[in-house]
């Protein structure tokens, strides 16, 4: 019985609490969204593909829907913006999911007689946010004969760091009409290559586009595109076993701009620019007051975690009483591009400097020469002396500072042996930053002439002889370590060994440009040899040939 003072309690048996937490169970697993399971190592593998229904080539395909089914949760989003049908015949289509199985059922009808692909390009991820790596093609017909010709591109980029997944190859069946959709897309795999199967035959004309859209149609005012070599090609008569190269260089012609100017105090300023630039400590931007006095900023550093972002300290103090004007400057991009100046005004600040010093990072610390000079940044002019006093430099473990001139210039501080860095010691540098109170320990690798090799560029080509051609070579830094014009026959000396990025290109006003010719009208692109892996041996003279 219960009394007034108390609440009535509900006993629950043991089989009846393990019911209503089986059922509890199976209503939050059948409500979540699917998500990949966590803990262990980070996997950073891109989705695979398992199975597919139908099978690939088949004929005689008369259903109302297509099945992909990966290996891992996939981002639903980025599965309908990486699915795509060839040739574009504008069908009408939903994508549903079954866990791991994205089901693709047809609206409409498919065409009598055609070879339909089902293309996933690499902009799918799984729930990682890892990239599928090679593009997927489904293909099926819905005939007795599925079309079989096929041509293969591989895209190589006139220099490392541009993405050769960005652009998309479309393919057009003549007569060609640019201002419709592609006849087929293609996009790259991680290497380059982007493979055409399953095509019907007939002549072709290929195009290099951002399709920033993702429309399959080339937007000329706002999508890059160039051209293939020829204007066109016919499928039935290339080498199918043969990879058409398709160089690409990424024409960034347009200028930095200043987007914003703020003063960390009367000195420091913080500039926003409209793309990243490229580090110089040479680099300076120029300003005149409202009363008409010059004013110069150095370069300090670019800011790592904000790409567009870059620091700069005048040389003269920037007071409040005045409103200051960009007038000048030397800066550039990384591909060159100048500055480009507007009416950038901003007000000066008598904010006290209250940043606390640091170190930023050392320049070059791998592959130093005998001759060389280390340099460490760090983010103000560097004014206090203990700087250098607290500095410790150990030669196989012994301490020798004294064997080595060290020197300040404005942000940098110097490291330069009295005679030479010697492979055969072991060097280990310490730097004191304050921004952790502690030390920040380098250890530069040294290199000599026994690491140092050459090559020769030798041109026995007709077309080529006589003509202005620009070399250039990056290193695994993406560094650009030689940029030099030469006609018939080049030898570049004292080249640290491995392998580089290599490319040469006809250049007849020496402007450093490659011409990759005109989409409409056609021109073609003129010379480039692109060579990704050009190996460089020690104590060697390697030899390229072009003919």
């Amino acid at each position: 019985m219960v009394s007034k003072n108390q609440s009535p309690v509900l006993k629950l048996s043991k089989p009846t609490l393990s019911l209503i937490y089986l059922t509890l169970l199976i209503l939050i697993s059948s409500c979540a969204t699917p998500v990949a399971p966590t803990g262990g190592e980070l996997d950073r593998s891109g989705p695979i593909l398992v199975t597919t229904n139908p099978i690939n080539a088949t004929t005689n395909f008369t259903g109302d829907e297509i099945r992909f089914t990966f290996d891992d949760f996939v981002d639903r989003n980025s599965f309908r913006n990486a699915f795509n049908v060839e040739p574009d015949i504008d069908l009408d289509f939903d994508i549903k999911w079954r866990r791991k199985t994205a089901i693709i059922k047809f609206n409409e009808s498919l065409p009598d007689s055609t070879t339909l692909i089902f293309s996933i390009g690499n902009e799918l991820r799984d729930t990682r946010s890892n990239r599928l790596s090679t593009p997927i093609n489904l293909a099926i017909s819905t005939g007795d004969i599925i079309d079989s010709q096929k041509v293969t591109f591989r895209i190589l980029p006139s220099q490392p760091g541009i993405l050769v997944t960005e652009p998309r190859i479309f393919l057009y069946r003549e007569p060609v009409d640019l201002t419709l959709p592609a006849f087929y897309t293609g996009g790259a795999d991680t290497s380059g290559v982007v493979r055409f199967n399953y095509l019907s035959e007939g002549e072709y004309r290929a195009i290099l586009v951002h399709d920033i859209n993702r429309n399959r149609i080339w937007d000329r005012d706002r999508e890059f595109a160039q051209p293939f070599e020829n204007a066109s090609f016919n499928i039935n008569e290339i080498d199918t076993n043969e990879v058409q190269i398709f160089n690409y260089a990424k024409r960034d012609t347009l200028s930095p701009t200043i987007q914003g100017i703020g003063l960390l105090d009367d000195s420091r300023l913080r500039i926003r620019f409209s793309k990243a630039i490229k580090y110089d400590p040479e680099n300076s931007i120029d300003f005149v007051s409202s009363d008409s006095i010059p004013f110069t900023a150095i370069h300090l550093y670019n800011d790592p975690r904000e790409d567009f972002v870059s620091y700069f300290h005048s040389m003269n103090p920037l007071n409040d009483d005045a409103t200051y004007q960009v007038i000048s400057s030397n800066i550039s991009d990384n591909l060159n591009n100048r500055l480009r100046l507007s009416n950038t005004l901003f007000d000066g600040s008598s904010a006290a400097d209250t940043t606390t010093f640091r170190y930023v990072g050392a320049i070059n610390t791998a592959d130093l020469l005998p001759d060389d000079t280390l340099s460490i940044r760090y983010n103000k002019i560097i004014t206090d002396p203990n700087v250098i006093d607290s500095l410790k430099i150990y030669v196989n473990r012994s301490e020798a500072k004294g064997q080595f001139n060290v020197s300040l210039s404005n942000n940098i501080l110097l490291i330069h042996p009295n005679n030479e860095w010697i492979q055969a010691d072991a060097y280990e540098i310490k730097t004191w930053d304050p921004s952790i109170a502690a030390f920040r320990d380098l250890r530069p690798t040294i290199i000599n002439d026994l690491d140092l090799g050459e090559f020769q560029i030798l041109i026995s080509d007709s077309t080529l002889t006589d003509l202005p051609l620009t070399v250039r070579l990056y290193n695994r830094r993406n560094q650009l370590i030689i940029n030099q014009a030469f006609q018939n026959e080049i030898l570049l000396k004292q080249i640290p060994k491995g392998s580089y990025h290599l490319s040469i290109f006809y250049d007849p006003d020496l402007s450093g440009q490659w011409d990759f010719g005109q989409v409409d009208p056609f021109q073609s692109p003129s010379f480039m040899y692109i060579d990704r892996n050009f190996p460089i041996r020690s104590r060697m003279t390697s030899e390229l040939i072009l003919e």
